[in-house]
């Protein structure tokens, strides 16, 4: 919770491509659910689990203004679907709901909620990914990443978080999240 990036454009790996806007909003993202079945990612890490079997659900929100002064702001739910998947890392505390670069697209969880781009309001709904420490390299590997593609609009919407204070890839400062919390157990 707090203060996060946003950015949002095209449907570009990794990133909104091209690039509509990006910039500090503040925002939070929260997940909890379990997952069933897990086992060693093939030819990985040690302590690297991947589940076929998962349920999860989750929130993530961000309101920013934009340089014309618009105001800005995104509501949604996440939810697992029954054929969802997810890599754990929990000796560190990782998770990514979706695995990038891995999962196909009835893998990934799903996302539904509302976008107010000043007074213009969009239903919104479609893939997402839900990462804890798993996102890239540092400073993002212990960061919280939710990335949203909008089905309908084709519209890729980033948020990140950071437990600490940090210069973005986009060369935009970012202060630490003011709660941020991660716990990832194998039972």
């Amino acid at each position: 919770m707090g203060e996060c990036i946003v950015a949002y454009g095209g449907v570009g790996p990794g990133v909104p491509y091209p690039m509509e806007w990006q910039g500090i909003g503040n925002g939070q993202a929260m997940a909890t659910g379990h997952a069933e079945d897990a086992a060693i990612f093939p030819n990985s890490i040690p302590n690297l689990y991947i589940s076929e079997n998962i349920k999860a659900n989750g929130v993530a929100s961000a309101s920013w203004t934009e340089q014309d002064g618009s105001k800005h702001s995104l509501n949604v739910v996440l939810y697992s679907t029954d054929t969802s998947e997810a890599l754990f890392y929990p000796s560190n505390d990782q998770f990514a709901l979706t695995i990038p670069a891995y999962s196909v697209l009835p893998n990934t969880i799903r996302f539904k909620g509302i976008y107010r781009a000043g007074s213009e309001t969009k239903n919104i709904s479609g893939v997402a990914l839900f990462a804890s420490g798993m996102y890239g390299p540092y400073p993002w590997l212990d960061s919280v990443v939710v990335i949203l593609i909008d089905e309908k609009f084709l519209t890729m919407f980033f948020l990140g978080w950071t437990p600490v204070d940090m210069m973005t890839g986009f060369g935009i400062p970012l202060s630490a999240a003011k709660l941020f919390q991660i716990e990832v157990k194998v039972l």
